[in-house]
Protein backbone atom coordinates (compact mmCIF):
# COMPACT_ATOMS: atom_id res chain seq x y z
CA UNK A 1 0.00 0.00 0.00
CA UNK A 2 1.71 3.19 -0.93
CA UNK A 3 0.51 6.52 1.29
CA UNK A 4 -1.03 9.30 -1.46
CA UNK A 5 1.89 12.06 -0.25
CA UNK A 6 4.77 9.12 -1.59
CA UNK A 7 2.58 8.77 -5.29
CA UNK A 8 3.19 12.41 -6.02
CA UNK A 9 -0.71 12.89 -6.66
CA UNK A 10 -2.49 16.04 -6.59
CA UNK A 11 -2.93 15.33 -2.88
CA UNK A 12 0.42 15.93 -2.25
CA UNK A 13 0.52 19.69 -1.35
CA UNK A 14 -1.58 19.05 1.91
CA UNK A 15 0.25 15.78 2.67
CA UNK A 16 2.23 17.30 5.27
CA UNK A 17 -0.21 18.76 7.06
CA UNK A 18 -2.59 16.00 6.88
CA UNK A 19 0.75 13.53 8.38
CA UNK A 20 1.14 16.01 11.07
CA UNK A 21 -2.64 16.47 12.21
CA UNK A 22 -2.50 12.51 12.14
CA UNK A 23 0.42 11.65 14.07
CA UNK A 24 -0.89 14.50 16.38
CA UNK A 25 -4.00 12.78 16.72
CA UNK A 26 -2.31 9.18 16.99
CA UNK A 27 0.15 11.03 19.76
CA UNK A 28 -3.20 12.20 21.73
CA UNK A 29 -4.99 8.82 21.33
CA UNK A 30 -1.89 7.16 22.77
CA UNK A 31 -1.67 9.66 25.94
CA UNK A 32 -5.18 9.91 26.28
CA UNK A 33 -5.34 5.96 27.04
CA UNK A 34 -2.80 6.34 30.06
CA UNK A 35 -3.78 6.23 33.61
CA UNK A 36 -3.44 9.46 35.80
CA UNK A 37 -0.82 8.25 37.96
CA UNK A 38 -1.93 7.92 41.71
CA UNK A 39 0.34 10.29 44.13
CA UNK A 40 2.49 7.13 45.20
CA UNK A 41 3.56 6.82 41.50
CA UNK A 42 6.85 8.27 39.73
CA UNK A 43 4.52 9.42 36.45
CA UNK A 44 7.75 10.01 34.32
CA UNK A 45 8.14 5.94 34.33
CA UNK A 46 6.45 4.23 31.57
CA UNK A 47 6.53 0.86 30.52
CA UNK A 48 10.06 -0.45 30.06
CA UNK A 49 10.97 -3.27 29.45
CA UNK A 50 14.64 -3.08 28.97
CA UNK A 51 16.66 -3.93 31.90
CA UNK A 52 19.24 -1.26 31.15
CA UNK A 53 16.72 1.48 30.65
CA UNK A 54 15.16 0.80 34.07
CA UNK A 55 18.76 1.09 35.75
CA UNK A 56 18.95 4.27 34.20
CA UNK A 57 15.62 5.76 35.39
CA UNK A 58 15.79 3.46 38.81
CA UNK A 59 12.30 1.48 37.84
CA UNK A 60 11.46 -0.90 40.07
CA UNK A 61 8.52 -3.28 39.35
CA UNK A 62 6.67 -1.73 41.86
CA UNK A 63 6.90 1.77 39.52
CA UNK A 64 6.29 0.09 36.45
CA UNK A 65 3.14 -1.96 38.10
CA UNK A 66 1.90 1.33 39.56
CA UNK A 67 2.48 2.61 35.99
CA UNK A 68 0.60 -0.10 34.21
CA UNK A 69 -2.76 0.99 32.76
CA UNK A 70 -3.56 -3.15 32.95
CA UNK A 71 -2.88 -2.54 36.77
CA UNK A 72 -5.29 0.42 37.29
CA UNK A 73 -8.77 0.25 39.11
CA UNK A 74 -9.76 3.34 36.65
CA UNK A 75 -9.01 5.14 33.66
CA UNK A 76 -9.65 7.98 31.74
CA UNK A 77 -13.22 8.44 30.36
CA UNK A 78 -11.77 9.18 26.87
CA UNK A 79 -12.25 6.87 24.38
CA UNK A 80 -10.09 4.94 22.82
CA UNK A 81 -9.53 2.81 19.79
CA UNK A 82 -7.19 -0.18 19.73
CA UNK A 83 -6.41 -1.73 16.43
CA UNK A 84 -3.79 -4.33 15.65
CA UNK A 85 -2.65 -6.19 12.48
CA UNK A 86 -3.64 -9.96 12.00
CA UNK A 87 0.23 -10.81 10.55
CA UNK A 88 1.02 -8.98 13.99
CA UNK A 89 2.99 -11.58 16.77
CA UNK A 90 0.95 -13.10 19.12
CA UNK A 91 2.03 -11.68 21.98
CA UNK A 92 1.25 -8.13 21.01
CA UNK A 93 -2.08 -9.14 19.57
CA UNK A 94 -2.89 -10.87 22.90
CA UNK A 95 -1.96 -7.56 24.70
CA UNK A 96 -3.65 -5.54 23.15
CA UNK A 97 -6.89 -7.72 22.76
CA UNK A 98 -6.27 -7.69 26.85
CA UNK A 99 -6.24 -4.12 27.49
CA UNK A 100 -9.33 -3.68 25.02
CA UNK A 101 -10.64 -5.96 27.67
CA UNK A 102 -9.70 -4.45 30.45
CA UNK A 103 -11.05 -0.97 30.09
CA UNK A 104 -14.23 -2.64 28.79
CA UNK A 105 -14.66 -4.72 32.03
CA UNK A 106 -14.04 -1.15 33.59
CA UNK A 107 -16.97 0.16 31.94
CA UNK A 108 -14.63 2.58 29.83
CA UNK A 109 -15.20 3.32 26.16
CA UNK A 110 -13.24 1.37 24.15
CA UNK A 111 -13.14 -0.67 20.36
CA UNK A 112 -10.58 -3.11 19.69
CA UNK A 113 -10.36 -3.99 15.77
CA UNK A 114 -7.55 -6.52 14.35
CA UNK A 115 -7.21 -5.60 10.57
CA UNK A 116 -6.19 -8.28 7.80
CA UNK A 117 -2.72 -9.46 7.08
CA UNK A 118 -1.53 -5.98 8.65
CA UNK A 119 1.99 -6.27 11.08
CA UNK A 120 3.86 -3.92 13.68
CA UNK A 121 5.06 -2.23 10.01
CA UNK A 122 2.63 -1.88 7.62
CA UNK A 123 -0.33 -1.42 10.09
CA UNK A 124 1.11 2.72 10.21
CA UNK A 125 -0.18 2.85 6.49
CA UNK A 126 -3.53 2.35 7.71
CA UNK A 127 -2.85 5.74 9.69
CA UNK A 128 -0.74 7.14 7.18
CA UNK A 129 -3.47 7.07 4.46
CA UNK A 130 -6.56 9.23 4.44
CA UNK A 131 -8.77 6.30 3.51
CA UNK A 132 -7.15 4.26 5.84
CA UNK A 133 -8.57 2.31 8.52
CA UNK A 134 -6.97 3.95 11.57
CA UNK A 135 -7.11 7.01 9.91
CA UNK A 136 -11.24 6.46 9.58
CA UNK A 137 -11.05 5.55 13.64
CA UNK A 138 -9.22 8.82 14.47
CA UNK A 139 -12.01 10.87 12.59
CA UNK A 140 -14.86 9.13 13.83
CA UNK A 141 -13.25 9.52 17.94
CA UNK A 142 -12.93 12.80 16.77
CA UNK A 143 -16.56 13.45 15.42
CA UNK A 144 -17.73 11.69 18.85
CA UNK A 145 -16.03 14.01 20.83
CA UNK A 146 -16.02 17.29 19.18
CA UNK A 147 -19.37 16.82 17.45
Amino acid sequence: MTAAWQTGSATASYCPVLKARIQAAYSLLLLSSLPTPPSTCRSEFLFVRHPYLNEKLRADEATSRCNSPMMQEDGPLKPLSLVVGSAELPLLRKQTADFAGHRARLGLPVTYEEISDENHFTILYEMMSPKGRITTLIRQLFERTTG
